[in-house]
């Protein structure tokens, strides 16, 4: 929604020597990030604009832009736990904290849909598909054989299409590996995503050392047992216990404290969760769940950090937050 606004820049000095000039359309992302639903969001930074603009203020500092933008916030009825989400937000991208999603299950349970919910939410804009990444190297590489569409445990090793597998899978560590070293945010989805090649980022030990924050995800329907979907996808799982049960959706995590296939101890702050829904129209209130998880996982990465934005620590009671819908 373009407005004459737009035409007059605005700057927001971070420092002395260095600025930048603020744009409604990525401030409100960073809203949306807060868990402010879009409409809202995009009044909201109008809001802001409007303000300074009227009040002939072009140069202003981030601390005025805060300022004035929790202000505008709780006038359009938002909490204050809402409030101290943004300073977290404007700290993750200048920390560039890495995230990745994996998002593993079989076909046509919501695993796109979520995945485009997800980067709404989190103004992610590079969404990785297993099969469309196949195809491409498939289109480079003759040799290179068809998955099988029923695709689901890691028996390729003998199969004609183990060459086939091996290129996704090592396309996306390459993905990974990237997003982790740039600090970038990345979605990978697919029904031929295994998360057990995928350990190696998800095991807590690689997120402490590399500061980044990885969570993978199988999505099912609330027909299948917990523990068998999740055997398809990820063998290392452990015991698994409820995190989040409604009578549509459902989640589970490895037990904290529980050891897994391989023996190894499970962190207290799993990363693997098995979601089941009743219907994909259900993943909007998965998408909600899992955007309150990332930003805990985000809070604790900062705290771990040391880089905690002063007052923050109110925002971690997301459970006492209205999500959007």
């Amino acid at each position: 929604m373009s407005s004459k606004y737009d035409v007059i820049k605005l700057k927001v000095h971070l420092s002395s020597a260095h600025y930048y000039v603020l744009s409604r359309f990525l401030l409100s992302k960073m809203l949306m990030f807060c868990r402010i639903p879009e409409d809202d969001a995009v009044r909201i930074s109008l809001e802001v604009k409007k303000h300074f603009v009227n009040q002939e203020q072009t140069s202003i500092t981030q601390e005025e832009l805060e300022a004035y933008l929790q202000s505008a916030m709780t006038s359009f009825g938002y909490s204050e736990a809402h409030t101290r989400l943004f300073p977290v937000v404007t700290q993750f991208h200048t920390e560039c904290i890495p995230l990745v999603l994996l998002i593993a299950g079989p076909a046509c349970h919501g695993k796109t849909t979520l995945a485009q919910l997800l980067s709404a939410r989190l103004n992610c804009s590079t969404i990785i598909n297993t099969e469309v990444l196949h195809d491409i190297n498939a289109s480079i590489d003759d040799l290179l054989e068809s998955l099988p569409a029923d695709y689901t445990s890691r028996s390729f090793e003998s199969s004609a299409s183990a060459g086939a597998v091996l290129e996704v899978v090592s396309s996306i560590h390459a993905e990974v590996e990237k997003a982790v070293r740039e600090g970038k945010v990345v979605i990978v989805e697919g029904e031929r995503l295994h998360l057990s090649n995928f350990c190696c980022f998800l095991d807590p030990a690689f997120q402490r050392s590399s500061g980044a924050v990885v969570l993978g995800v199988v999505l099912d329907s609330l027909d299948r047992s917990a523990s068998d979907v999740c055997a398809d996808y990820y063998e290392m799982a452990a015991q698994l216990q409820p995190v989040y049960t409604t009578d549509c959706v459902s989640v589970t995590c490895a037990a904290p404290g529980s050891y897994s296939a391989l023996g190894a101890r499970v962190a207290t702050e799993p990363s693997v969760y098995v979601a089941r829904c009743r219907t994909v129209g259900d993943n909007l209130e998965l998408s909600a769940f899992l955007h309150n998880l990332v930003i805990e996982r985000i809070l604790a990465e900062l705290r771990h950090r040391n880089k905690m934005p002063a007052g923050a620590e109110a925002a971690q009671g997301s459970s006492q937050v209205q999500l959007p819908s």
